[in-house]
């Protein structure tokens, strides 16, 4: 989802292979979702359910950290993993929107050691 985010903004081939991938991780979220027996009229609303873009927009990591303990830590009652897989996460789309070389398949992520080491006031740096 992070990757999708960083190329909703681009032009060009960087544009389409966003569209070509958001296409198939819908239709495969779908096709996952029907096979564990969710109905037609519920697979969009869980779809929203797994959305991350407002939780990335907000300026803490409140709402994010929640979504996430909901969707990857399956409603668990530790919020710990998922307050700090939120602080990665944050930091993993900042690394994204600062690299070019899509085309290329040219990623880099942060070290998640290092970006919870850091992660009391200083940027780790690319």
């Amino acid at each position: 989802m992070l990757f999708l985010r960083r190329l909703e903004g681009e032009a060009g081939p960087s544009r389409a292979l966003g569209q070509g991938l958001f296409d198939q991780f819908c239709q495969d979220m779908d096709d996952s979702m029907r096979e564990m027996g969710v109905g037609d009229l519920a697979v969009p609303r869980n779809m929203r359910r797994i959305a991350y873009g407002v939780a990335l927009d907000a300026p803490d990591n409140g709402s994010l950290a929640a979504a996430l303990q909901r969707n990857v830590f399956a409603g668990g009652s530790e919020p710990g993993p998922a307050s700090r897989l939120a602080v990665y996460v944050r930091e993993a789309a900042r690394w994204l929107a600062a690299q070019d070389g899509f085309e290329r398949a040219q990623l880099a992520f942060p070290d998640p050691e290092q970006v919870l080491l850091c992660a009391r006031g200083t940027r780790i740096e690319q």
